[in-house]
């Protein structure tokens, strides 16, 4: 991935009025999208857009829960 708008994008960044790293990965995240949708552009882009969002979620119990007897019915 072209990396080419990283220092800008983690500049507006730690702009915000907030102490730096205060919102943890959810920094790191911001400027992994941001520095996707900038790729192909002249200019750091100055906000996210996300459309049509979607989560998958996954979730597994190992053998531990049916050795202890766990019930994972509802």
């Amino acid at each position: 991935m072209n990396q080419a708008h990283s220092d800008a994008i983690w500049h507006r960044i730690h702009q915000k009025t907030k102490p730096v790293g205060a919102l943890g990965q959810l920094e790191s995240l911001a400027h992994q999208l941001a520095l996707i949708q900038s790729q192909s552009k002249d200019a750091a882009v100055a906000n996210i857009e996300i459309h049509s969002p979607t989560a998958i979620v996954f979730a597994g119990a190992d053998d531990h829960c049916h050795h202890s007897d766990i019930s994972l019915a509802v």
